[in-house]
């Protein structure tokens, strides 16, 4: 227990090297910018990351943590093209984390859960992404942009617009939420269905609708269909005639326009072989 006199202070003090010793009336001075994940931090300012975790902290959240979340070939196509890389060295250089704040009540089923769709050249710059993401649909009317480090604040500044720099993977928060929304889905098929199988009593409830035996209405199903068969033959007959009917006509026409030119004896051969051209 520290002394009223502050001994045991002074002990402390004096443990430590003298560069690090802290002297009476000694001014603060600043450490000055610092380095996370490829970006500069002034004092004032913190990343991503640590505002998601005084978040949960002032919620009464559980800490966050991250995962590894999967890079398929189209990731690698568009981080390619993002950061100049051919494509073919590109695995392994793209990263993707996901950030999971756990339930306080710990079902798994309500753990919040976000990844970005971009990928990036480090794991903890897509750590503090994530976080952003994970900030902007907890928090999103904090002014975050006036103390967050210069390329956070310019991507904070981009949600609300058309072209956000970061973008949500998935659509849902959580388990829960896409069970929620899957049942919502379902409902919503059913409330189709039904609302089609009343369009079609409505429409033909009016007729006539007769109860009978399997075997029976298979018998006029083959009847029925015989019936169509014959109905069919005799229209493409009728059609056939016709077509025949109009060809002769057409024929007639051709040769008594060539009959001045043409002696008996030619004629069949003649009728023949203009036949022979129309077909």
């Amino acid at each position: 227990t520290d002394r009223a006199d502050g001994t045991a202070a002074d002990n402390n003090n004096n443990n430590k090297p003298f560069s690090k010793r802290r002297h009476k009336n000694q001014p603060i001075v600043s450490r000055g910018p610092r380095m996370s994940g490829g970006t500069h931090v002034q004092e004032w300012q913190k990343a991503p990351s640590i505002y998601l975790r005084e978040w949960c902290q002032k919620h009464k959240r559980p800490k966050p943590f991250f995962r590894d979340a999967a890079v398929h070939n189209d990731d690698l196509a568009q981080f390619s093209k993002q950061y100049g890389i051919p494509i073919d060295k590109a695995a392994g250089k793209a990263f993707r984390r996901r950030v999971i704040i756990p339930d306080k009540n710990k079902d798994r089923t309500k753990d919040l859960t976000f990844v970005t769709k971009q990928v990036y050249k480090t794991t903890i710059f897509a750590e503090h992404m994530s976080s952003l993401l994970a900030l902007h649909a907890l928090c999103p009317d904090l002014p975050l942009a006036r103390v967050l480090p210069a390329q956070y604040a310019d991507a904070w500044a981009t949600f609300g617009t058309d072209t956000p720099a970061v973008t949500p993977l998935s659509k849902y928060k959580s388990t829960q939420e896409r069970q929620a929304a899957m049942t919502h889905y379902d409902a919503q098929k059913a409330k189709r269905t039904l609302q089609r199988e009343q369009w079609e009593y409505e429409r033909f409830g009016d007729l006539n609708r007769v109860l009978m035996s399997e075997s029976l209405r298979v018998h006029i199903q083959s009847v029925l269909r015989e019936q169509y068969m014959e109905i069919s033959m005799e229209a493409q007959s009728a059609m056939n005639a016709h077509h025949d009917e109009e060809h002769k006509t057409g024929m007639e026409m051709i040769l008594s326009s060539l009959s001045p030119y043409l002696d008996e004896s030619s004629t069949l051969s003649k009728m023949k072989e203009i036949e022979h051209q129309l077909q």
